[in-house]
């Protein structure tokens, strides 16, 4: 990997992590205590475990101040996805949409664990990468072979176990 390149994955190693360790705080958090964000057409809350995101969308003059709550949905047909995947809606996946002429309320949750195993991958990634860089890296000063382990001191030249010729005598060549 070029330097530009691993100096890119590491910020965004670390970027992800830090999601990572968000959600889980939140996650945490949630269950005593639910928090939320609105802005003029949508919101994002958490309750639960589970990061709700809300959007309302056809309102004519948005201005007006309508205001999606659960009390106006029940009026209203709920076009639900449970029935179609029950074995997401049970580990804390939802999607619906509440339809009136006006306006549309789409609303999607996805549980907070599944956001911090996501953000997880690059950091296991980096360290995955790491550490076969420390591998590496401690096996050439301790003079073996950096595929297999082989100890090099008879042999500087060419490993005898797997022939990968040595990374010391070429930059010295």
């Amino acid at each position: 990997m070029k330097r530009g390149h691993r100096r890119i994955f590491i910020s965004l190693a670390v970027l992800s992590l830090g999601i990572a360790i968000s959600a889980i705080l939140v996650g945490v958090r949630s269950i005593w205590t639910a928090d939320s964000i609105s802005w003029s057409n949508g919101d994002i809350t958490t309750t639960r475990g589970d990061l709700v995101v809300a959007y309302l969308s056809g309102i004519e003059g948005r201005s007006g101040g309508l205001k999606h709550t659960s009390d106006s949905a029940r009026s209203y047909k709920v076009k639900s996805l449970w029935g179609v995947q029950p074995a997401l809606a049970r580990v804390g996946f939802a999607y619906d949409v509440v339809r009136d002429p006006r306006w549309r309320w789409y609303r999607a949750m996805v549980p907070l664990w599944f956001i911090a195993l996501l953000a997880m991958i690059l950091p296991a990634q980096w360290l995955r990468l790491a550490r076969g860089r420390w591998r590496i890296e401690k096996r050439r000063a301790a003079g073996l072979c950096e595929n297999c382990g082989y100890d090099l001191r008879a042999s500087p030249n060419r490993c005898p176990e797997c022939g990968l010729e040595s990374q010391t005598n070429e930059i010295g060549s």
